[in-house]
């Protein structure tokens, strides 16, 4: 599964400008911290991935950071780039300590999302050039910010109010043109969304590297299931949605009536909510909620 192809048309966009890009960037820096930045950069990169981590590390470095870290209720779950300041000690205006802040013209981002049901609360806070800080910044509030909060806001008792943050790559740009050109057509469109037990339990027991082939077999078997021309949109770690132009519920359940999903060859279970429609919604929001998303 390639970041690329369920990275929102924002990212898709980002992406060759960072490429063509970053090494100028990196450039500026002393030569000891550059030179930081790809050794960490390395290490991320060939170390134990979990979706999550996986995720995050395509989300910094594409987003042009320099340096990257994700807090849950102050507890680090995530760090990306070179050392440039110290997290423990974030200060107001933490660049004001970091002697050539200015002469390699770095900015500084910060965001944070509570959970619900008082769960804690999701930092993040990066460094980046400034020339990017704009792209950045709507990467990190419409991209970042709504996957690290439902990655961490699904367990059962949180699913059915998880609304606000939908899609947390903005699949439903990809998914209006998708009806809009199907009902061009004159076709209809079949949603279905295949919604898994929590098995966060499971990640925890298996480890890095079987939690991330557990994220992999449950898209791959998906998408084994499917016509080729559908599309499989994953919401969460345990919420996957599949569009379907020119299809029936009854046709989408029929494919997946003898599929079994396992982790660690135990079964898990999951419900299946459908939709179809033939007309471009006035609000998505209702649908939304009529698929249990």
């Amino acid at each position: 599964m390639d970041f690329t192809e369920i990275a929102s048309k924002r990212f898709q966009q980002n992406i060759p400008f960072v490429k063509e890009h970053l090494g100028r960037l990196i450039s500026r820096l002393p030569a000891s911290v550059a030179e930081d930045y790809l050794e960490s950069n390395e290490k991320t990169s060939n170390g134990p991935m979990t979706f999550m981590r996986s995720m995050m590390y395509h989300f910094c470095l594409y987003s042009g950071f320099l340096q990257a870290n994700v807090t849950l209720s102050g507890e680090s779950l995530f760090t990306f780039g070179a050392k440039i300041i110290p997290w423990k000690d974030i200060l107001p205006e933490p660049l004001r300590s970091v002697p050539f802040a200015d002469s390699c013209q770095l900015d500084y981002l910060q965001e944070k999302r509570i959970l619900p049901h008082n769960q804690g609360t999701i930092e993040m806070h990066a460094i980046l050039p400034s020339e990017i800080r704009t792209a950045a910044e709507t990467l990190l509030s419409k991209d970042i910010m709504p996957f690290l909060r439902n990655y961490y806001a699904y367990q059962p008792a949180v699913r059915d109010m998880r609304y606000q943050d939908l899609f947390f790559l903005n699949a439903e740009e990809r998914i209006k043109e998708i009806v809009h050109q199907a009902v061009l057509h004159k076709t209809n469109v079949c949603f279905s969304h295949l919604r898994f037990q929590d098995v966060r339990t499971y990640f925890e027991i298996l480890g890095e590297h079987k939690s991330m082939e557990t994220i992999n077999m449950i898209y791959n078997t998906i998408k084994g299931n499917i016509k080729e021309k559908d599309s499989i949109f994953i919401l969460s770690p345990v919420s996957y949605l599949v569009v379907s132009a020119n299809s029936e519920p009854k046709v989408i359940s029929s494919r997946f009536s003898g599929v079994y999903f396992h982790v660690s060859n135990v079964i898990i279970d999951y419900d299946l909510f459908q939709k179809t429609i033939s007309q471009e919604p006035d609000d998505y929001f209702t649908l939304w909620q009529e698929l249990r998303i």
